[in-house]
C-alpha cells in the first residue's frame, strides 16, 4: 500500500493544513491563510488547501484573491466547483465574464 505522505515536506504540509482547517473563526483568518500559503509552497498540488484558502478569502469578501487562487490551478486540475465559485465571485463584483472554452 503506497504511503499518503511521500516526503517530510508532504508531512509538514499536511500538518499545516490541519492547523489551518481548524482555525475557522474570523479573528484567526490571517493565520489560517498564512499556514495555507505555506502548505501550498511545500505541496503545490494540494488542491484541498487551494479550495480552503479561496474559501477564507471569500469569507473576507476578497473575491479577486479567491478567484486568483481558483484560476491558479492548471486547467486539468481545476474542479468544476472552482469554476462555478469563481463565476459567483465575479457576479458579486459585477464582473460578468464569458465562459471559457473547454
Amino acid at each position: 500500500m503506497p504511503s499518503l505522505i511521500g516526503s517530510p515536506a508532504d508531512g509538514v504540509a499536511e500538518a499545516l493544513f490541519g492547523i489551518a482547517a481548524s482555525l475557522s473563526d474570523q479573528r484567526s483568518a490571517d493565520v489560517a491563510i498564512l499556514y495555507l500559503n505555506l502548505t501550498l509552497y511545500l505541496r503545490p498540488d494540494f488542491d484541498l488547501a487551494r479550495v480552503l484558502i479561496a474559501s477564507r478569502y471569500e469569507a473576507m469578501a476578497k473575491y479577486d484573491l479567491a478567484n486568483g487562487i481558483y484560476r491558479a490551478s492548471s486547467p486539468r486540475r481545476l474542479l468544476r466547483d472552482d469554476q462555478v465559485q469563481a463565476a459567483i465571485n465575479d457576479g458579486r463584483q459585477g464582473q460578468i465574464k464569458p465562459a471559457s472554452p473547454r
